[in-house]
Formats: structure tokens, sequence, C-alpha cells
């Protein structure tokens, strides 16, 4: 049948599909309007055309579907059936996929949901599924233009939603077209969609030989979905007057039915995920399910399965409306004698349990399956019901995961939104799960703080106040995670047993990061680490399945004092702790850390290697985040090399790969590395802008070490700019930058860090109170560095020591020696420079 009315939507359409092998990048489309007026079938239409011209097609039909839209898309580019089984999928994929992509093909089966899932840590999961599918499609588009098609876009899974969101965030260098049903397409052009005209409407209904089409058209509203419904309906019996709405539509064809058919739609109707036949046989009886299943098949309202769905999943809600014709009690005792390890006794006592801590505890099981599986948008919407009637203990342990998830989710607002609306929780302890919840919550291997019926209240109370902690933390804002963190570890302190330690170690892992990383306050971090050890002891830490994390950050903090010795000590039991464990992703940050440690005994080429592996790793399984921090670092590493053009490329996928998974840090980290750059080029005004928009955002979110790093920039920026205006008052404005600078790393403990050494402040600022003819003061100002600055860190001494050569007019070359002999490259010059204006 020809799509009659919708000529100038199918010619856009036709237009977008034949210049599609010259696009460069991806193109979106959006069919907007009201359900019904015939959006899939335009939808439908391009499918055709796109088949036709030899395109590869991915079609998901939306609410209609039977598999998540990522993995419809994947089999469509791989030639097999969504519906063809974890298996085939898997084969196709090894078959297809290895040569391809970055990732690994057991770890893309495995996000997919299609394999076990591999071993990644939950919050990598969402960044790793949207990097593997990102890299394979577009590496797959050099060889043919990918048209994918998404219908009821505005419906999609969580994960779907996720990746289209992850494509407007980056640029897809291929020809690709993605049209969607609905306005759930970040950055689509739109395509609108009316209501057919009457004479549309009609020939419409003349070319599907619908009789009397004329009586029918005063109720679609322009709607053919509804006509075609309607014209069902009326040859049902349906009588005049008729509704004009497919929900109620639904409702009256149905009640045309016999009492078995509505018995069956009722039930159906009320399980989104369908119900199976034993279901349908305890709550009816087996003859009357059976005769029921078979005249709503008929009508084509419900679809036969296995599970057996409503077939029209806008109507569902309204059909689910009507009155169960069932024995409740007699469908509970079956459901219970099944046991809830039974998929088909937790259908039955939805049915039964409609609302309350029963409903509750099915959709907290609900959840904990989903995760299972690896569908964290279903746990979500699971999770958000089953907290609404909780209490107590409960109540905190569910926000607790649900704030978890949505961090996972890359959904902050929300995540801190979960835990800051739930307000005051009664201590009353739970009522005990019934023993068959008990089991299945057991199968499902809940850790110590989810078995919330044996989880104390204070336990909970701090566990839920770290969740939120961490993601405050994870999105760079200073203050409020400092207060978090804070009221955490004074919760914590009147705690004591098992799972105090277990929240100890917690606690430690991303506090110690946090301040020695954002804050840049090593001496914070060191002493929370030393607290820990004496309350829990280190054995224990080591032995926590945060350990390692705990480890690195103590490394981090302890590279960041000049204790390099002791760094390297501690990164090796990192690295052992996480490659004992297979934890892939911790060992991934360990070579990223390994790396900030060789950068700070000097030794550019092995930080170069470290960062590289720590890169390749993250790429290999598709961990997003870490991928940015070692894009960063390496740019550093890069820059210091002299090779400006790679630093820069580096930075810049840094700053894009930060954007689009919410590394909010990275808005100032990477401005500021690239500030750096322009100083050795000698784009000054560059720079400085880049610092000044930089200042903004620290200020507002009080990243104080960024406020050091700007002022230092800007201070260098203004004391190579003297060195061709000679501008007096340019160069004292300098110094107040510098010694601005000074004042919040002095207030921080002079900490070196891989983006900014105090010695090289320190520097600059003594060549600079030189240049302007106070040889004392500067003579002062270099031995007050040595005398604070620690001997153990090298880079910092060797600064320090062409600065005292510098003010002395004595020849910088032995002085440089030990910058020369590491490949510094950007220092060499930036004395150089310095050196010819004594």
């Amino acid at each position: 049948m020809r799509v009659v009315g919708r000529e100038a939507e199918l010619e856009v359409l036709q237009r977008e599909l034949e210049a599609l092998p010259r696009a460069t990048s991806l193109r979106r489309l959006a069919l907007v309007g009201e359900p019904g007026v015939g959006r899939t079938a335009v939808l439908e239409a391009a499918r055709t055309r796109a088949l036709q011209l030899g395109w590869d097609t991915a079609f998901h039909p939306g609410l209609e579907a039977t598999v998540p839209a990522l993995v419809g898309l994947v089999c469509g580019r791989l030639g097999v059936e969504p519906d063809a089984g974890a298996a085939a999928i898997s084969q196709a994929l090894a078959r297809n996929f290895a040569a391809r992509a970055s990732a690994p093909v057991s770890i893309f089966a495995g996000l997919l949901g299609v394999a076990p899932v591999p071993q990644l840590a939950a919050s990598e999961r969402l960044e790793s599924l949207c990097s593997a599918l990102f890299g394979w499609l577009e590496q797959r588009t050099l060889e043919r233009p990918l048209v994918w098609l998404v219908d009821d876009a505005d419906h999609l899974d969580a994960d779907a939603r996720a990746f289209l969101d992850w494509l407007g965030a980056h640029p897809f260098s291929g020809p690709a077209l993605l049209v969607t049903v609905g306005a759930a397409n970040p950055g689509a052009r739109e395509l609108p969609l009316a209501g057919l005209r009457r004479n549309a409407m009609v020939e419409l209904l003349k070319l599907a030989q619908v009789p009397a089409p004329e009586a029918l058209v005063p109720y679609t509203q322009g709607s053919v979905r509804l006509a075609f419904e309607l014209a069902k309906a009326r040859a049902e019996g349906l009588a005049e007057p008729f509704p004009s709405d497919l929900g109620e539509l639904a409702v009256r064809r149905v009640e045309l039915l016999s009492a078995s058919a509505a018995g069956v739609a009722a039930v159906v109707a009320r399980v989104p995920g369908g119900v199976r036949d034993p279901v349908l046989a305890a709550a009816l009886g087996p003859d009357e399910a059976r005769a029921g299943v078979a005249m709503l098949a008929s009508r084509g309202l419900v679809k036969a399965g296995p599970p057996i769905r409503w077939a029209e999943a806008r109507t569902r809600s309204a059909v689910a409306r009507l009155p169960l014709r069932l024995d409740l009690m007699r469908l509970e005792a079956w459901a219970l004698a099944e046991g809830l390890e039974s998929v088909e006794a937790v259908d039955a006592l939805r049915l039964v349990w409609t609302d309350g801590e029963r409903a509750s505890l099915l959709d907290e099981l609900a959840a904990s399956a989903a995760l299972a599986r690896g569908r964290r948008g279903e746990a979500i919407a699971h999770l958000e019901r089953a907290l609404g009637p909780s209490a107590g203990v409960r109540r905190m342990v569910l926000a607790r995961q649900l704030c978890e998830l949505h961090a996972f989710q890359g959904e902050p607002d929300r995540a801190i939104g979960v835990v800051d609306a739930l307000g005051y929780v009664s201590p009353k302890p739970p009522p005990p799960p019934p023993p068959f919840v008990a089991r299945r919550r057991a199968a499902l291997a809940p850790g110590p703080f989810d078995a919330w019926e044996s989880l104390p209240f204070a336990e909970a109370r701090v566990a839920l106040e770290l969740a939120r902690a961490e993601v405050l933390a994870h999105v760079g804002r200073a203050d409020p995670a400092k207060a978090a963190f804070l009221g955490a570890e004074q919760l914590l302190a009147a705690l004591a047993g098992p799972l105090a330690q277990k929240l100890w170690v917690r606690w430690l892992k991303t506090w110690a990061w946090f301040v020695g990383e954002t804050l840049a306050d090593p001496r914070a971090a060191l002493a929370a680490r030393a607290r820990v050890r004496a309350l829990v002891g280190d054995a224990a830490v080591k032995a926590d399945v945060n350990g390692a994390a705990a480890v690195r950050a103590e490394q981090l903090a302890t590279s960041r004092s000049g204790d390099f010795a002791r760094a390297r000590t501690l990164s090796d039991e990192q690295l052992a702790l996480a490659r004992r464990a297979h934890d892939v992703s911790e060992e991934c940050m360990g070579l990223s850390t390994r790396g900030i440690l060789e950068l700070g005994q000097g030794d550019l080429f092995a930080a170069r290697d470290a960062f590289e592996r720590s890169l390749q790793l993250a790429r290999q399984i598709g961990f997003r985040r870490r991928e940015a921090i070692a894009l960063h670092n390496l740019g550093l590493v890069q820059g210091e090399l002299g090779e400006f053009s790679a630093a820069q490329e580096s930075q810049g996928l840094y700053l894009s790969l930060g954007a689009a998974i919410g590394h909010g840090t990275a808005q100032g980290y990477g401005p500021l590395s690239l500030a750096v750059l322009d100083l050795a080029n000698g784009a000054f005004d560059s720079a400085e802008r880049r610092v000044a928009r930089v200042e903004a955002l620290a200020e507002k979110h009080g990243w104080t070490f960024l406020q050091a790093w700007g002022r230092a920039l800007v201070g260098q920026a203004r004391v190579l700019r003297w060195l061709s205006t000679r501008d007096a008052a340019l160069l004292e404005r300098a110094k107040d930058d510098l010694k601005g600078a000074l004042r919040i790393l002095e207030a921080k403990g002079l900490a070196w860090t891989e983006e900014l050494d105090p010695g090289e402040v320190y520097a600059v600022l003594a060549a600079a109170t030189a240049l302007g003819g106070d040889v004392p003061g500067a003579e002062q100002l270099v031995r007050h560095a040595q005398g604070r600055l620690p001997p153990s860190s090298p880079a910092s001494q060797a600064w320090l020591a062409v600065a005292a050569d510098h003010v002395a007019r004595k020849p910088l070359g032995p002085a440089l020696a030990w910058f020369k002999q590491r490949g510094y490259a950007r220092v060499l010059s930036l004395w150089n420079d310095l050196g010819r204006a004594r």
C-alpha cells in the first residue's frame, strides 16, 4: 500500500537517502506529530528506499520491539535477526567485529547483554557500551552508509537514549543517517507531520477497501491508526457513535468479545512484559484462558508469544483498567507454591500485589534481576517504584542503589536529587521479607550493604551519604563534596565492627582521591590514609574490594608530596592488587598514576609509555573517563617534549570526551593545558583568554588549584610579554600573579602536580624579580624556595638550580643539563627566552 498524503515528507527523506554517500558526518531527522498520523508508515517507506539503495539499514520498531534498540542496531549491521538468540548474535560478532573495533568481542557482547557481563566496574559499563558501539559503527560506515530508523524514540530504553546523547556529543566521521519517530533525537532537524486531511483519509481508506469510509472520517481527527482501528471495530459489530481515542476503542472492542477474552485481556494488559500460559491457566482456568487468548489473537489484540503480550503498546494502559475477573487468593496461593525462583510466579504476584510494601518487594527483586542482565534502565524504573512505599533501613538502601545507578548512567543531578529528596527516614527496622522473597534475594547475591533486613540503621545512613558525596566529587563540586565527606566521616567515627571497616575503606578511596586530585592537597589525603590505617589496619584495607583504589589514592598523594621512592612501592602494590583481582579498569587507572610518578621524577619517556599503556587499555575496554584522563596526561608529556601539535590534539580529545561523559573538571584542566601550549608558541592573547574563561568556573566550583595554575600562567605570559615591551608595570603585575599562585600553593603544602610544579612558579618569579632589578630579592626568593620544596622532588630542584644561575648571571647550560638530558624542550625554550633578557 502506498503512503497517501505524505508526498512532501517522503521527498525530504528521499533527498537525505540519496545524498548520504557524500555525507562526512551523522545526519539526524526526527518525524514529529501526534501518534497515529502516519509517522511509522513514513519511516517504513524510508526503510524500503534505503534497502533499495543498498545502504546498511537497521530498524527498531519502538514499543513493539522484543529486543533492546542497541541489540537491534548491531544485528542490523551484522545481518542477523534481532531475536536470533545470544549464541547466534555472539557468533556473528566474532565473525564481523574483532578486526574492526578497539574493544574485544567478549566485552562488546557482554555490554549488549548477549553474553556474560565482562569484568568492568559498574560505573564504566555505560561509557564502555557507547564507546565500543560508536567506534564500531563509525568504522563500518567506511564500507557502506548506515541508516538507523527508530520508531517511538521517546520511549526508548535508557541505554539507547544514552547512546543517542553520545552520538550528539561526539563527531561521527562517516556517512550515517538517524531517523526517529519522536523528539528524543538531540540536535535533529524536525520534520512535522500533521493529521491527514479529509480527502487524503478517504482516499487511503478506499485504497484499503474499507466500506463507507466517509462515516469513519469524522471520528479520526486525521489519525491513520485510529481510522483503521475503527474499521476493524465496525466490522466486529461496534455501533456508532464511535470513540475518538485509541485506548477507549480498544476497551470497546474487548467488551464486544466473550467473558473469557475480557478476562485474559485484563490480565495480559496489566503485565508489560507479557504473561505466560501457566499464569493465565492458574488465574482463569486452562480452558477459559485458552479460548480467551485464541479470540483476542484472532482480532490482533494480543500476540500469542510466549509470553502472551498486548499487541498495541499505546492502548495497553486503557485495557489494564478493566476489572480482573479471577480469584486473587487462588492465584496468590499458586504463585507462592511455585516460589519466586519461577518467573511465572513473580508475574502472577504482580497481579495480586498491586500496591504497598509487597509490590515494592517485587520491584526490588525485578531491579536486581535487571542489573544481573546489565539492564540499568529497567533497574532504575523498578527501583523508583520500589522506593515509594519503602521505609526505614530498606528505604535508605533503595535510595542509595538508585543514586549509584543514576551516577553510573551519567545523571549526577538525578543521583544527588534522590538522596536530597529522601527527607526524614525513621530508624524503625523494616519488617523482615517473607521467606520466599528472602530466598530470591539471596539467589541474586546482595552485598552486605544491600541486605537491609540485617543492616544497622547507622551503617545504612553512612553508605547513603557516601554515595552522594562520591557523585559530588566526581562532577567537581568541591565545596558541597567536601562538606558531604566530612559529614560522613563524623558519622563513621561513631561506628565499629566489620561493616564500619568496609565503610572506612570506601570513604578513604574517594576522599583521598578527591582531596589529592581535585583539591590538590596531598597532606589531607595522606592524613586520611594514616587515620584509616590506624582504625582498620593495612591488611584489611588491601583485602577490601576497594583496597586497590585506596592504595592508588595514597600513591598519587605520595607522588605529589615528593616522596617518589615510597610512591613507587605503592604503585607496585596497587598494580599487583588490581591484576590479582583481574580488575582491568583499576589496572588502567594504576598505569595512569604510575605515569604521574614517572613524570614527577623527570622521566618523560617512561611517563609517556605509562600514559600510552593506560590509554590503550582504556580504549580496549571502553573506559571513557580514564581514556579522557590518559589523553590529558599524555598531552602534558607531549607538550614538555615539544610535540606541540600532538599535545594539542590530545588535549582537544580530552576536552570533547570530558564534555560527553560529564567529567566536569575537564572544563578547567583542558583549557589551561592548551594555554601552556599557547605560551610555548608565543600566543599570549589566546593563553590569557583561556585562563579568563577558567577563572569564572574555578571561582564558582571552588577549584582552588586551577585558580593557582591560571594565575601562574598569566604571570608567565606577562613576563614573556615584558621581554619585548620592557613595560615595568607589566612586570610588576606578572610578579603579583605569580605570588598569588604561590599563596594558594603554599596553603596546600606546595604540592607537586603533573600540571604545575611549584618550583617552576618560584623560578619564573625569581627571574622576573631579577629582571626588574631586585637581584638580592631574587636570591632570597630562591633560597626560600630551596628550603620549602622537598629535596626528593628532582624537577622542582632543577627549576630552582636554573633560577639560581639565572639570578647570578651565570651560564645556564650546566643547570639546564638535567632538563636537556630528559628531553624537556618546553623548559629549554622558556629559559632560552629568559636568558637573553639578562
